[in-house]
Parts: structure tokens; C-alpha cells; sequence
């Protein structure tokens, strides 16, 4: 009985910190998989992520991609430029143009503030 309490209780806390940080302060967690972001990030790395739409070129953002690829998936990758009112967002391990995808500013999610590298 008391290993359910403790898993109950456990729970409770980690369920309260993730509305917390969300919700009242805005911030959220992370955790990368792929290589799409080598050498920045690595897999499993974890970070911290800002919910705003305030992004400009060079930032790292999280979205929910629109591609044939990435279509309903939530990505992480670098602002490269921007594009009739959409921005290019590539991955940092390809440098190959058609490896990017336009991303509508009401896909972006918020943008990364700190990578831990654990």
C-alpha cells in the first residue's frame, strides 16, 4: 500500500509541475530524438522550451510539422530564413535545401532557451 502512495504521490507532483511550468510560467520540457539537430543536440538530450511566438532567424523552435515527412509530428529545428510570411526551418545536420520546410508562424510552438546536454 504505502509503494502506491508513494507512486500516487509521485504522479500528483510530476503532473503539477508540468501545469505549472506551462501554463503559469510558460515554459515546458523536452526530449531529442533523431539526428536532424546534430551536432546541437544529441539524442535523448533534454531541454527547456519557451511557449511564445516571439522567433526570428537562428532560433531553435519546436512546431508541429506540415510536410510529407513530418506531418503532425512536433520537431525541433533551426530558423534559417524567411520566405512570403512563412519561415524556413532546417534541421542543423543538413545542409541540403530540400531538407527544409516552410512552417506557417501559427505552427510554431515556442523556442528553445536551454539545452541541458546530459
Amino acid at each position: 500500500m504505502k509503494i502506491i502512495n508513494k507512486a500516487i504521490f509521485a504522479a500528483i507532483t510530476i503532473l503539477a509541475i508540468v501545469v505549472v511550468s506551462r501554463y503559469v510560467l510558460g515554459y515546458g520540457f523536452f526530449i531529442a530524438t533523431g539526428d536532424s539537430m546534430l551536432p546541437t543536440f544529441s539524442q535523448y538530450n533534454i531541454g527547456i522550451l519557451h511557449y511564445t511566438k516571439d522567433v526570428g532567424i537562428g532560433d531553435i523552435v519546436a512546431y508541429y510539422g506540415d510536410g510529407w515527412q513530418t506531418k503532425g509530428m512536433n520537431i525541433l529545428h533551426r530558423i534559417t530564413d524567411k520566405n512570403e510570411g512563412c519561415w524556413v526551418i532546417c534541421g542543423d545536420n543538413h545542409s541540403r535545401p530540400h531538407l527544409c520546410e516552410l512552417v506557417k508562424p501559427e505552427q510554431i510552438e515556442g523556442k528553445i532557451v536551454i539545452n541541458l546536454n546530459l
